[in-house]
Parts: structure tokens; sequence; C-alpha cells
């Protein structure tokens, strides 16, 4: 079983598969892990460990892009994994499961196609299974509130 903690903002860029983006405005970065404890610190900004809980080899992929105030990724991984996460502080995260097999977040099973929303400076537990992908959108609290101002 694999587990860290850490952030790393500059991992090694490779192709990244199904992740990649049809939006080229901004830099892409894509990052491929065969390690769960280096794949929880590719996530820009990001205070993650993940412990795989499947046997077999991991695979992790991640495509993030970074926009002012916010940050869109797509994640994939390989194997069963429980990831304790905590995003950006001041921040919402938004997350959309592709998988045809549900997770669970703090516990509670989220079906397929389940909006996750946490705020971004509290801790959580995402429980997930093997061949998983998931959508995320962070974005800044005051961006937020600015861009609904009326």
């Amino acid at each position: 079983m694999n587990a860290s903690s850490s952030t790393v903002n500059e991992p090694s860029e490779q192709a990244v598969g199904e992740c990649r983006s049809p939006v080229r405005a901004l830099a892409l970065r894509t990052v491929r892990s065969n390690d769960a404890d280096e794949h929880a610190g590719n996530l820009t900004g990001w205070k993650q460990r993940y412990d795989q809980l499947g046997a077999g080899s991991f695979v992790g992929e991640l495509a993030e892009r970074q926009l002012p105030d916010m940050q869109v990724f797509c994640e994939q991984t390989s194997r069963q994994l429980r990831q304790s996460c905590r995003g950006w502080d001041n921040s919402y995260w938004f997350g959309l499961s592709e998988s045809a097999t549900p997770s669970r977040v703090n516990g509670r099973l989220c079906p397929q196609q389940h909006l996750i929303i946490r705020p971004g400076e509290e801790s959580f537990e995402l429980v997930t299974p093997d061949r998983y992908r998931l959508f995320g959108v962070v974005v800044k609290k005051t961006a937020l509130h600015a861009a609904s101002a009326v």
C-alpha cells in the first residue's frame, strides 16, 4: 500500500491519454505517475495523501489548467484509493465522477455522476474504486462573489 503527504507544483510533464482537454487558451499541465505516493502530490496547491487499497500496479494521470483564481482538472487512477484531501484555502471545490462504480466522501456513498462540493480549507476523505475518473473545478471564494455581484 502506498501513502504520501505532499504538495508538488512542478512534476515532469507527460502526455495524459483520456484527460486531454480541447481548450488550448491557457497552458495545460499533464502528469503521469506509476506510484500513488507520487501521484498524491501532483495536484497543484492541494495537500493530499493517497493509500492504495487494491493490489496491483498503479497508474495515475492528471491534466490540470490554472486560470486566475481557478483550477480545472481531470484525474484518473487505476487502483482503489483512500484519498485524504485538502484543497485551496478560501475556495470551493466541485467534483464530478465519471466512473461506473460509486465512490465515497467522508463515508457517504456518491453514485456515478454525482456532484461533490467541498469548502477548500476543509479536509475530507475520498474513497475511489479501480479505474476512477474525476473532473474537478476549484474556484476562489472572492472570484465567485465578484462574478455574482449585482
